[in-house]
């Protein structure tokens, strides 16, 4: 990963605490509070062509402006959907859930890479992000869900821990336009014309 050093360092933030939460209510689905505010923080440095770009520029999925950000909003959703049974059947504890959470808001904030000017998205986007994240201090399980959050379809390793494999299952769901995944609200209202529906978030949250 040395390769991106200090890509943060040179960074300013490009939105408030506020807006990135305004931006962002999934970061209410990681329940541990330390960890929400760091991922909200680094939420604040997300490039700005995160949040109008496409998915995919191509055209493979989420394909119209913001599409982006509403993929990522909808792996919040895939991941409480693979992670409900994952968690009664105690494969995973709500610490995992929490990174995995954390590592979907993060994956793809770097698409293009550092260069908010290039037009394309980064050959390995997943491995900048990956980058930023262990720079912020988030930890290697969110670290390494990023980094493997392509599977087969990049040249890093492919997922092989629990949080990894369920980023990347929720990763494939929220890519597939055929796929119907509602968003966890308040919907931000550059969404209000593109998502599907919107759950409530809990009382809780």
């Amino acid at each position: 990963m040395s390769d991106y050093e200090n890509i943060l360092a040179e960074k300013d933030r490009t939105i408030s605490v506020d807006e990135a939460r305004r931006r962002m209510p999934t970061l209410q689905r990681i329940q541990n509070q330390e960890l929400r505010q760091e991922v909200r923080e680094l939420t604040c440095y997300a490039p700005e062509y995160f949040w109008y770009r496409p998915g995919s520029y191509e055209g493979y999925h989420n394909g119209e402006r913001y599409g982006l950000w509403h993929h990522t909003l909808k792996l919040s959703t895939a991941i409480d959907i693979c992670g409900e049974s994952m968690l009664e059947a105690g494969t995973i504890v709500q610490e995992d859930l929490d990174n995995a959470h954390a590592a979907a808001i993060v994956h793809d904030q770097w698409k293009n890479g550092a260069n908010p000017d290039s037009g394309r998205t980064h050959t390995n986007h997943a491995e900048v992000a990956a980058v930023v994240a262990e720079q912020h201090g988030l930890n290697p399980y969110i670290c390494d869900a990023i980094l493997t959050h392509m599977g087969p379809w990049d040249e890093n390793p492919e997922p092989s821990g629990t949080v990894e494999t369920l980023v990347h299952t929720a990763d494939l769901m929220a890519s597939d336009d055929d796929v119907s995944l509602a968003i966890y609200g308040p919907c931000p209202n550059e969404l209000m014309d593109i998502v599907d529906s919107t759950r409530r978030l809990p009382d809780d949250g």
